[in-house]
């Protein structure tokens, strides 16, 4: 476009003019896309759910870590449970926080 003065309107930009990956997250501002215009179909498959999945292989799908990290779970922000490795022994320690 240069130095122009083009403008783009509603509809200009298609998925079909955008190359795969062409607008990361980070380029997109919170609260601008509403849900209803997101494609769900997947998520089902795709995340863990609020209210549970099905069709869960155990061993392939988890949460956790894979790496050497603790796992934390928090409430308001504040660490209510924490697991971490204990002494690499394959046994872990469960570390409750009630502060």
């Amino acid at each position: 476009m240069g130095g122009g003065t083009a403008t783009i309107s509603d509809g200009d930009i298609t998925t079909a003019k955008l190359a795969d990956n062409a607008v990361p997250a980070t380029k997109i501002a919170a609260g601008t896309i509403a849900s209803s215009r997101l494609d769900l179909s997947n998520v089902g498959t795709n995340f863990w759910r609020t209210h549970g999945n099905v069709g869960i292989t155990a061993g392939t799908y988890f949460i956790g870590t894979t790496d050497a990290q603790d796992l934390e779970f928090r409430i308001n922000d504040n660490r209510a449970l924490r697991i971490n490795q204990g002494l690499g022994n394959g046994h872990h320690n469960f570390v409750f926080d009630t502060a």
